[in-house]
């Protein structure tokens, strides 16, 4: 579970994928809030939910979790994962 800190509405995660992995990560938000997520990576084959996309934006049309997984489709590697909420 992603939690902002006090006053910000962006935090950003950083770890390891293995090669043909998905990690996923869950915020808890309101309807109407706009979720936006960037990823970046070393091998340049990190996106986000096997789209090819490495930017993705979403309102959420109900209350509760909302989900960003992180997918590779290379070789192992680092990532960074920013997600922002207003």
């Amino acid at each position: 579970m992603i939690k902002f800190p006090p006053g910000k509405n962006e935090v950003t995660v950083s770890g390891r994928i293995g090669a043909a992995r998905k990690v996923c990560y869950f915020v808890i938000g309101k309807t109407g809030q706009s979720l936006r997520a960037s990823v970046s990576s070393r091998n340049g084959f990190v996106s986000i939910f096997e789209s090819g996309e490495k930017d993705y934006e979403y309102v959420l049309d109900v209350p509760g979790k909302a989900s960003v997984c992180v997918d590779n489709l290379g070789r192992a590697t680092t990532f960074s994962l920013t997600i922002s909420m207003k």
